[in-house]
């Protein structure tokens, strides 16, 4: 007697993936976020993300947190950033944190006349927070232990 085996392919649907890479369960909640401004701003801030990688691997941050590059190439893309941010932190608009926004933007079109790269941290909750340009971060390195020190 001869034993034959017929293989089978069988996919089975595990999640929906919205166009920023979060992963949900749900297709219509997934709809629903990809046509929401979060789900439209983040989009947007994954086409201009060169790199993302975790804290830890980077610099010993937090192991649960991510860090995106994002390369800003014109104002549409600076704009893109700032939208972001602002989304995940609206305190940046309250005037008690008129001086933090006004630093921020500037940080980001100097990143953007430089063509620079803006890092920018994800914390476990996927809300984003301001690490700064790429530039600043590598001279605050380089300068620690020294007397050149200006670390902010």
């Amino acid at each position: 007697m001869q034993t034959i085996f017929k293989e089978k392919t069988v996919k089975e649907l595990s999640h929906y993936l919205a166009i920023d890479g979060t992963i949900f369960y749900d297709e219509e909640e997934c709809r629903k976020y990809e046509e929401s401004d979060k789900g439209i701003l983040r989009g947007r801030l994954k086409k201009i993300t060169v790199a993302e990688c975790n804290a830890w691997d980077l610099m010993g941050g937090y192991e649960d947190n991510d860090v995106l590059a994002v390369k800003i190439d014109s104002e549409k893309d600076a704009d893109t950033l700032i939208q972001n941010v602002y989304f995940d932190n609206p305190y940046l608009l309250e005037e008690g944190h008129k001086n933090r926004k006004e630093e921020f933007e500037k940080e980001v079109q100097e990143t953007l006349d430089s063509h620079d790269i803006y890092l920018l941290g994800v914390n476990n909750d996927g809300d984003l927070y301001l690490i700064g340009a790429r530039s600043k971060f590598i001279s605050n390195l380089s300068n620690i232990g020294t007397q050149s020190n200006n670390v902010k």
